[in-house]
Order: structure tokens, then sequence, then C-alpha cells
């Protein structure tokens, strides 16, 4: 059973309380797990586990996914979560810019687009992406009149 809680605490960022409702409800995915895997598989399945790596201006990055807490600060969906984890890579390698008194770091639409080539993304889209982030209060968005698009990060989950 240890060995299941600890797989689905790893894969899936669930807490100790989410485990626990797992339990009082017949744990129906624990229960597959133990059907599914040996106690050996389950035990290299836990070691293989890898952090998801991410490259930023060939940067290379790691974070480790918590959907859970992604989810509890407004994020809605693997795509967005992916741009989430970008942004965060970006402000820690950009050189931050003032803008009314806050730090901002400035967003390159384009080459986000090329840097996130999976998501087959338009401008359009990160752009919308970003609004979305804005009115969760995730972050902060300026344009300024220049065509320059900044942002600075008011949640982090990493």
């Amino acid at each position: 059973m240890a060995l299941q809680v600890n797989l689905l605490t790893k894969l899936l960022g669930l807490t100790t309380k989410d485990i626990e409702q797992f339990k009082n409800h017949d744990a129906p995915i624990i229960q597959l797990l133990e059907d599914t895997f040996t106690k050996e598989e389950l035990e290299q399945f836990l070691k293989d586990i890898k952090p998801v790596k991410i490259k930023v201006f060939g940067n290379e990055s790691t974070q480790y996914v918590d959907m859970l807490k992604a989810k509890e600060i407004g994020i809605k969906n693997t795509s967005q979560y992916i741009v989430y984890i970008y942004l965060l890579e970006k402000e820690r390698i950009s050189k931050p810019i003032e803008i009314d008194a806050l730090y901002y770091f400035q967003v390159d639409f384009d080459l986000a687009t090329k840097e996130l080539p999976l998501l087959r993304m338009e401008e359009e889209t990160l752009y919308r992406h970003l609004r979305y982030f804005e009115k969760k209060e995730i972050i902060l968005f300026e344009k300024t009149e220049k065509k320059k698009e900044y942002v600075k990060i008011l949640k982090k989950i990493s």
C-alpha cells in the first residue's frame, strides 16, 4: 500500500489527505495499482519517475509537476500549466525591468511559441493564456506603447 501511495503522490501531486480520501472510498485506484503491478515493478517505476524539464533560451530547468496546486491557483489545463512553467523559468533567467515600482520580465511572443513547439500555439493563444492568468491574478500583464509585453508572476507553485 505504501508504494502505491508514494506513486500517487509523486505522479499526480496528491497529498496524504487526498490519499486518505481514496482509502475511505474503497481505494479503487490503489486497488488497480495493486492488481496491475508487482511490488518490484512499482518500486522501479518510482525510481524512474523524472521531473519535468523545460528549456528556455537553451537554459534547462527542472520543475516538478504539481497539478493540484496548479488547479488551486486557477490553471485549468496542461497547456496553461506548460505556459506557466515557461513563465517561471523565463522570470528566473531574465533581467528584471521596473514598471511602476514593480519588477517585470519581457515576454517575446514569437520566441515563446517557437520554444513551446509541442503546444502548436499561435501568438494569439499565448496572449489569451496570459490574459486568463491575469484575470485569475496569477500574473500581472503589461503591454507598453512600444509593443512589448511584460509579465510579473504573482502566484508561484514551484
